[in-house]
């Protein structure tokens, strides 16, 4: 039995070229969502650092609180903004709440972290 194709001319070719359209858009699209996630981690690795910039300024301030000293003269557990690792922090102390307020900033991300604690006798 042979079957005749002449009916059909360029199916095939039509066929293909849904197929690699559809792979096209599959592609784009997760190259898309590749790049979205990436910079969805390079966020998330800011606001860490940021963070942990913003811990150390608190250990600072608390430092100064526990040593009674003042390297920079702007009272005791305040902190104008120091540049530490890939950032920056600033801290001020609140003597009546007992607290101290540090925000580190890394790349435009910036954290803040606001911690209250009572004074031990001695």
């Amino acid at each position: 039995m042979v079957t005749s194709f002449r009916n059909e001319n360029g199916a095939i070719l039509l066929i293909a070229l849904i197929a690699l359209v559809s792979l096209s858009m599959f592609g784009a699209a997760l190259v898309s969502m590749v790049f979205w996630r990436s910079e969805m981690m390079i966020l998330d690795y800011d606001r860490l650092k940021a963070f942990y910039v913003a811990e150390a300024g608190i250990s600072q301030a608390i430092y100064e609180l526990k040593t009674d000293l003042d390297p920079d003269g702007d009272g005791l557990g305040n902190i104008a903004e120091t540049d530490f690792s890939d950032g920056s922090y600033k801290v001020s102390y609140h003597p009546v709440e007992r607290s101290l307020t540090s925000q580190g900033t890394v790349n435009d991300t910036t954290r803040t972290i606001q911690i209250a604690f009572a004074r031990q006798a001695e």
